[in-house]
């Protein structure tokens, strides 16, 4: 039976993470991962626009659904989101004065510190910083070892993820994503086609 084109994208994003960890391109793989849930995530919600589309929250919304581990590890015994606080950006105080004036010890007393939850630092400090710098927002990082804990904090790193953890969670939710969409669960298949004709302006018909 010939290949559909869903199912295409499915090995090919599944493909191009595991030749980054056989090769142990570590960063790479997170790099990809981060971008393919990124891309899945707007077919998993249908989306139907880009401008105004909001990806942080479809991004959270498939990983919660389908990293079962990360979700797992993510919250405490009572099922609440663990946190941890992070500055929104890392202006000076100098520069806050120069951009908001007289104004910016109030502004600075806001922004001193954030409280944000596991997938919240994914998508900004992790996946954000991958894309747009190449680089894991600072004081982020990943760490590898199957034997060793999925996060992990330390004195230097505000929090660890641990990319073999990781890929072995990515593995399972893109399986299980491709199974719910070839059955359309939950309307997948439909939010799938609405966003392939959006991107492509066409009907995607062999599925």
């Amino acid at each position: 039976m010939q290949e559909t084109l869903f199912e295409r994208n499915i090995r090919w994003a599944l493909n191009e993470v595991s030749v980054c960890i056989k090769g142990e391109s570590w960063v790479g793989a997170m790099r990809g991962m981060c971008c393919i849930i990124d891309g899945f995530s707007g077919y998993f919600c249908g989306s139907q626009c880009d401008y105004q589309r909001n990806v942080k929250d479809e991004y959270t919304k498939f990983m919660k659904k389908y990293f079962t581990e990360f979700k797992r590890y993510a919250s405490n015994k009572n099922g609440s989101l663990l946190k941890i606080k992070f500055k929104p950006y890392r202006d000076t105080p100098t520069q806050i004065k120069k951009r908001f004036g007289n104004r910016y010890r109030n502004h600075l007393k806001k922004i001193q510190m954030k409280g944000m939850d596991y997938y919240e630092i994914l998508y900004s400090q992790f996946r954000c910083g991958l894309v747009h710098t190449f680089l894991m927002k600072y004081p982020n990082a990943i760490y590898k070892g199957r034997d060793k804990p999925y996060f992990k904090r330390t004195k230097k790193f505000k929090l660890l993820i641990n990319v073999e953890h990781f890929y072995d969670d990515f593995i399972k939710a893109i399986l299980t994503y491709k199974d719910e969409v070839l059955t359309n669960k939950d309307n997948l298949k439909d939010n799938y086609r609405k966003r392939h004709k959006f991107l492509t302006g066409q009907e995607l018909r062999n599925f």
